[in-house]
């Protein structure tokens, strides 16, 4: 079970300052060209799948924390964009339930050495393409 944001600002993991639309507008155009360049000029395969994942899960975190800095909020904490975007209806509670999910997978990737399968960076891909490229 997440915590609310609320908690993540009491605990610290938030900080809060004046709105900064120009790090939301730069965080937005990162995870669109993150997405772009690494998601789209390839095809996934196998081998490439835990590499296209960690990329896909950055775009949409980097994409989700765009919406933080619109309202003044810098997070030190994933779980807190998570649940800010949540809280916010950015993402459903079932996107946010995977996206936690996804954020496991990825720190074991990346502190653990683990890999992922195709299918799992199949679901990351479109989750993330509906929120950084929907717009358009």
């Amino acid at each position: 079970m997440m915590k609310s944001f609320e908690e993540y600002l009491k605990e610290g993991k938030v900080r809060t300052g004046s709105s900064s639309k120009s790090e939301a507008k730069s965080l937005k155009k990162q995870a669109e060209n993150r997405f772009k360049q690494q998601i789209g000029k390839s095809e996934l395969t196998e081998e490439n799948a835990t590499f296209k994942f960690e990329d896909a899960y950055e775009a949409l975190r980097q994409r989700l924390q765009s919406f933080m800095a619109e309202q003044g909020y810098k997070p030190y904490n994933h779980e807190a964009i998570i649940a800010y975007a949540k809280e916010n209806n950015i993402l459903t509670e079932a996107e946010a339930n995977k996206i936690n999910q996804f954020r496991k997978l990825r720190n074991d990737i990346r502190y653990r050495g683990e890999t992922t399968q195709k299918e799992r960076a199949e679901e990351i891909i479109k989750l993330a393409r509906k929120h950084i490229i929907k717009e358009k």
